[in-house]
């Protein structure tokens, strides 16, 4: 005879395990080196700095002001409020890669000029081993300058507080 408790816990170990099945390893997203307003390039592969490459399937580019809890829940608003927007189709990937040139690579794109001083997010989706897709966020700020640099992890994440 299973006890209350014994099916208690029985029900938090199957929770828990579904629970790590169901999480996926996220990517990494990072402005490179050198990268400007006018030419930003941003790194997207499953660490920083690796050289494995993975076939984008969607970025968009949002300001940071744009940013506030939406009525879906997310705190990422329309595409049609990014300043970049981006994507292929699931049976026309681009190439595998590990580079991102702002406003190139996609089937479908449509980009705005960036902002000298300003403050952007990033959310991207690509494909990893051909049939799992995974997901990257991250935050960059451009300079008076034109100079393009990520944002701290820290900084980023109080944008969604």
């Amino acid at each position: 005879m299973i006890t209350a408790r014994k099916q208690a816990k029985l029900i938090l170990v199957g929770l828990g395990a579904l629970f790590l099945t169901s999480c996926q390893q996220g990517l990494e997203m990072w402005v490179v080196p050198g990268s400007t307003a006018n030419n930003l390039v941003f790194g997207f592969s499953t660490q920083r700095d690796s050289e494995e490459k993975i076939q984008p399937e969607e970025i968009r580019v949002f300001p940071c002001e744009s940013l506030k809890r939406q009525s879906s829940g997310s705190y990422y608003p329309d595409s049609h409020r990014a300043v970049w927007a981006a994507s292929s189709s699931y049976d026309s990937l681009s190439a595998p890669t590990n580079r991102l040139a702002y406003g190139q690579g996609f089937a479908q794109s449509s980009a705005k000029p960036l902002t000298a001083p300003g403050c952007y997010v990033v959310i991207a989706y690509a494909r990893y081993r051909s049939d799992e897709t995974r997901l990257a966020t991250m935050g960059f700020k451009i300079a008076a300058d034109g100079t393009a640099t990520d944002m701290p992890r820290d900084e980023y994440e109080n944008l969604f507080r």
